[in-house]
């Protein structure tokens, strides 16, 4: 499954980042969607300061911040300060999550996109994963409208 979410901010991609760029922000943009744990260490953490193609840690995701729904092998693939990013996580429902995030400048603001190719183990959860990841990027674009 292909999904591609993009949005205008009135923001430059510099100040986006630095309001997107670690977990504890990347949780502000989910919720009340859902919640991702992540190792103390790892909660203020720049993205950028993450290893490169290894597994990082496993992160349940909460279903509206309490309700674990799956569990993720966090793995950034690449990570550009300012730029965006790109993620390959395993996932107990899909064994390949790829996530690439750009943010590029456009005039006084930038433009945000979020590409995702999801592989789902099973026909049986193609649904679901839809619905989900729909809601759910739906919600983080309307909060980076608001940033």
């Amino acid at each position: 499954m292909k999904f591609q979410f993009k949005s205008h901010l009135n923001i430059s991609p510099d100040l986006l980042w630095a309001k997107i760029n670690n977990f504890e922000k990347l949780n502000k943009e989910l919720w009340p969607v859902m919640q991702m744990t992540c190792p103390d260490e790892y909660r203020r953490k720049a993205f950028h300061d993450f290893p490169i193609g290894l597994p990082v840690f496993k992160s349940l995701i909460l279903l509206f911040g309490f309700l674990p729904v799956e569990r993720s092998n966090v793995r950034f693939l690449s990570v550009t300060p300012g730029g965006g990013f790109s993620e390959d996580s395993e996932m107990i429902l899909c064994p390949s999550w790829k996530h690439k995030r750009t943010i590029t400048p456009d005039g006084d603001g930038s433009i945000i996109m979020d590409e995702l190719d999801i592989t789902p183990r099973s026909f049986i959860f193609k649904p679901v994963l839809f619905l989900i990841t729909r809601l759910t990027f739906f919600n983080r674009h309307g909060k980076l409208k608001r940033l």
